[in-house]
């Protein structure tokens, strides 16, 4: 073998071996004495290139089955979604407007003594975040799938101080867990921009839940209004798949037409900041 072909050899494998290692999902733990297991475990991704400047965020809620006990149970979290797409070596960036972001990506673990998302488990990620992460405060997002999808809903309408964190939200095949009271003074007063989706023949989570969610968001008038899609097939595992895709796929909605995912979910997020306490 000739030499300059051994040395680019070396320096393809070592430049391989480096994007990595700067582009990596971790296992952490912080204690926190609301968790019936004393602590939150969650898989932390920090993308290649995270000491440079800051990062948009996003926190996914993940499904019924993922639950465990933060510890050595951790790895379930990545068995779907986007924390499935980090451990698989998604980069994580993506561009809008000929700018280039890579995020940060917060996935907590669910004890199994709760059927459903308590408010705090995010509360205490974006904490850890603003004080241990390179996090654009301006660009923190939340999502989630099934039991997941439902502890979006549920924590964009807990309250709007809890809301008005947030520059977006996107529930996918969630239960039917938001506020129906807090509707309007929560997603509607700090006009948070949604994307919702839902498979039509969903026969474990129906669609009616996010239809639901969608009934409340013409009620309150939404500005930015609800952006939700609804995909004519795929099940239940079918939504996820389809709206977590990190590129830009071409599916059948409701309507019966093609769908291109353009912007797909990460590009519409990054679309959207909060400045001021208003989604821009």
């Amino acid at each position: 073998m000739h030499k300059i072909s051994r040395l680019f050899i070396i320096f393809f494998a070592v430049g391989f071996i480096n994007t990595h290692i700067n582009a990596q999902q971790s296992a952490k733990k912080i204690a926190c004495a609301l968790s019936p297991d004393s602590i939150i475990g969650f898989l932390e991704f920090k993308p290649a290139g995270y000491d440079g400047g800051l990062h948009p965020l996003i926190i996914f809620l993940h499904g019924i089955a993922e639950r465990g006990n933060g510890s050595s149970q951790i790895n379930l979290v990545a068995a779907n979604g986007i924390p499935r797409h980090c451990a698989g070596g998604a980069s994580m960036n993506f561009t809008e407007n000929e700018k280039s972001s890579s995020f940060i990506v917060l996935s907590p673990q669910l004890s199994k003594q709760f059927g459903s998302w308590p408010g705090f488990y995010v509360k205490e990620m974006i904490k850890y975040a603003k004080a241990n992460l390179r996090v654009d405060t301006n660009r923190i997002y939340i999502t989630g799938l099934s039991l997941g999808g439902g502890g979006v809903w549920s924590v964009i309408t807990e309250s709007p101080e809890l809301c008005n964190t947030f520059a977006a939200a996107a529930p996918v095949c969630g239960l039917q867990e938001m506020n129906d009271g807090n509707f309007c003074k929560t997603v509607g007063e700090c006009h948070l921009p949604i994307w919702a989706f839902h498979s039509m023949d969903d026969k474990t989570i129906g669609v009616q839940a996010t239809q639901h969610g969608e009934i409340l968001g013409n009620i309150c008038k939404l500005s930015p209004p609800e952006k939700i899609t609804y995909y004519r097939s795929g099940g239940h595992a079918g939504a996820w798949i389809k709206a977590y895709d990190t590129g830009h796929i071409t599916t059948v909605t409701v309507d019966g037409k093609p769908f291109t995912a353009k912007p797909n979910l990460y590009e519409w997020f990054l679309e959207h900041t909060r400045i001021g306490n208003s989604a821009k």
